[in-house]
C-alpha cells in the first residue's frame, strides 16, 4: 500500500516561488491575448465579451471557493448571500470593480495595437500612477530613493515608447491609440488598487473571498451591460 506523499516547501522560498509564478503568469497572459488579437481571422472576438466572460468566470471561481471553505454547498450560497448583505460596502466597491472592467477592455485595445514587449514596459507606469495616488489619496510620503527610481522608470518607459515610434509605420495597429489605451489603463490601475487599500483600511473587516464577491458582482453587471451597449448588435 502506498504512503502519501506530503511536499513541504521552507517558508524562505515561499516569497519567491509565488513572485516567480506570478511574473510567469503576466508574461503570458499577454503574450496570449497579444497573439489572440494580433493573428488575422474572419471574425475575431470582441473585447467587450472576452472581459465579461473573465469576470463571470472569476465571481464563479470566488462561489466555488466559499462553497469548499464552508462544506456545502448550501453553506457557500449562505456566505455569498451575506457578502452582498451590506448595500453600502457594494456600491463602495462597485467604484473600483468599473474601473477594473474598463481597464482590461482598454488592455485589449491596447494589445491589438502594440507589440507586447513594448505593452509590458509602457504599463508599468501603473507603479509610478500608484505611487502618486497614495501619496494623495492615503497620505504616504515617499523616499528620494524612491522618487529617483519612479523617474527612472519613467524614463524607460519614454524610450521604450520612442522606439517603438521610430519603426511604428511597419506595425499592425493604430500606436498612438495603443499607448493612449496602456497609459490610461496604468492611471485607472493605480488609482483602483490604492482606492481598494483604502477601503480595506477604513471599513469593517471582511474576508477576503467575501470582498473579491463584492467587487465581482457590480463588475459582471457593468461588464454584461457594456457588451449590450457597444456590441449588442453583433452579439445578439
Amino acid at each position: 500500500m502506498a504512503l502519501p506523499v506530503s511536499i513541504s516547501i521552507a517558508p524562505s522560498l515561499i516569497q519567491p516561488l509565488v513572485l516567480t509564478l506570478l511574473v510567469m503568469q503576466m508574461v503570458v497572459l499577454v503574450l496570449l491575448m497579444r497573439v489572440s488579437k494580433a493573428r488575422s481571422v474572419k471574425e475575431p472576438y470582441l473585447n467587450t465579451t472576452a472581459v465579461s466572460l473573465m469576470e463571470l468566470m472569476k465571481l464563479v471561481l470566488c462561489c466555488c471557493q466559499m462553497c469548499y471553505a464552508s462544506g456545502s454547498v448550501g453553506g457557500g450560497m449562505k456566505s455569498f448571500a451575506a457578502s452582498l448583505s451590506n448595500p453600502t460596502e457594494v456600491l463602495k466597491l462597485s467604484v473600483p470593480s468599473v474601473l477594473y472592467m474598463i481597464q482590461n477592455n482598454l488592455l485589449y485595445a491596447a494589445l491589438g495595437n502594440l507589440p507586447a514587449a513594448t505593452y509590458q514596459v509602457v504599463y508599468q507606469v501603473k507603479i509610478l500612477t500608484t505611487a502618486m495616488f497614495s501619496v494623495v489619496l492615503l497620505k504616504k510620503s515617499l523616499s528620494s530613493a524612491q522618487w529617483r527610481s519612479l523617474a527612472v522608470l519613467l524614463a524607460g518607459c519614454a524610450l521604450a515608447q520612442s522606439s517603438n515610434a521610430t519603426d511604428s509605420h511597419s506595425s499592425e495597429g493604430n500606436v498612438t491609440l495603443g499607448l493612449l489605451c496602456v497609459l490610461s489603463a496604468a492611471c485607472t490601475s493605480g488609482f483602483s488598487g490604492v482606492y481598494f487599500e483604502m477601503m480595506l483600511k477604513n471599513s469593517p473587516k471582511v474576508g477576503l473571498w467575501e470582498r473579491n464577491v463584492q467587487m465581482g458582482v457590480p463588475s459582471v453587471l457593468f461588464a454584461f451591460l457594456s457588451v449590450a451597449i457597444k456590441d449588442g448588435r453583433k452579439v445578439w
